[in-house]
Parts: C-alpha cells; structure tokens; sequence
C-alpha cells in the first residue's frame, strides 16, 4: 500500500471512529437509553469519550494512535456483541448491531494502517527472515475465540429460572452450535498447515 492510499485509509477510519462516537451518544440519549432522560444523566453516553483524544492523531496518521486503537475498540464490540442479544428493545439492539458493524470496520482498517506504517530497519536485508505478524482478521477470530469461550461457559453456569423467553434458549443454542463450528475449522486449518508444513519439509530434504 502506498503513502497515499495509506493516508486515504487512516482518515477514512478516522471519520469512521467520529461516526462511532455520534452512534453511541445517540443511542444513550435520545435513542434507546437505558433510563429516560427526565430521570437524570445517562453517564453511557460519555462511553465515546475514550476515543476521542486519539482523533487528532488518526487523523495526522500516527501509528502508534492506530495500534492503541485496535486494542480499545475491542471494547465496543464487545459492548454491542452484549447488548445486541441482552437488550428488549428493538432499537437499542439496533444500535448495538451498529456498534458492532462500525467496530469491526475500524478494528479491520486500524490494523491494516499499522501494518502499512511500520517501519523498515535501515540496516534490513531482504534475505533476512523475520517470523510473520497474525493478520488482522487471525487477531479478530482470536478474540471472537474467546468471547464464545465465555459465552459458552456462562451458558452453563447460569441456572434458568423459568422466566427466559424461547429466544434466549434459541441464542444460546446458536452460541454452543456456533463454538463447535469454530473448533472444527480451527482444527481442519492445524491439520491442512501441518501437513503442508510436513510436505515443504520433505520437499527441501530431498534436494
């Protein structure tokens, strides 16, 4: 990726994070929020806060500013991973899936931002081997691993009541079927690299 095309991409994300913020300072306030307002001050709409010292620096194409934001949007789409199936109302699960849209497309252009800005050692050789980074969608199935690891293991900690609807039971079954799925494409892919790990090996013995 080019200087320009990198540039392109980190205002883009940057106008992505404003978007963000507004979505979740709406949905606090007069969206869906979690208590009327003439109640008083819903503090969740403040949770777009953390993001906003980093746009000067997004928007400048700093690295370090896209590698501390791919961490912290970690935060809201786990947010919205809760609150899309938590949620009564219609509206705040919409806005939460709009979280979890708007998450994944800045986590995604976060990282591949980072990846297009860092620098190259002066004293690199182009024989030198360096051990290859995760992508950012390996990262991202990494922590979508781990939330359906708890997902999963609250599942069955919690003890029902009798008052759950018939979709709570459905969406944990989704979550239980959907871990299942994941372990098996995790293991089909350790068996598919080990082998072709296994015949390059064989291959670089006989010559």
């Amino acid at each position: 990726m080019n200087t320009h095309a990198t540039s392109k991409l980190a205002k883009i994300c940057t106008l992505t994070v404003i978007a963000l913020i507004l979505v979740c300072a709406a949905w606090e306030t007069i969206g869906a929020p979690i208590h009327p307002l003439s109640e008083g001050f819903s503090w969740l709409a403040l949770k777009g806060v953390l993001l906003l010292p980093l746009i000067p620096r997004l928007w400048r194409v700093e690295r370090r500013a896209f590698q501390i934001l791919s961490l912290l949007i970690l935060l809201y789409f786990t947010e919205g991973c809760v609150r899309a199936f938590a949620d009564i109302q219609f509206t705040s699960r919409a806005y939460a899936w709009a979280e979890i849209v708007l998450s994944l497309i800045v986590f995604v252009w976060a990282n591949k931002v980072a990846r297009a800005l860092r620098p190259i050692p002066a004293n690199a050789t182009a024989t030198r081997e360096s051990k290859p980074r995760p992508k950012g969608w390996a990262q991202l199935g990494m922590y979508v691993y781990a939330i359906l690891l708890v997902l999963v293991g609250m599942s069955f900690v919690y003890t029902p009541d009798g008052t759950e609807s018939t979709t709570f039971h459905q969406i944990v079954w989704l979550i239980r079927v959907g871990f299942i799925v994941f372990n098996l494409v995790l293991v089909t892919r350790l068996i598919q690299n080990g082998r072709a790990k296994a015949t390059q090996n064989q291959s670089s013995s006989s010559k």
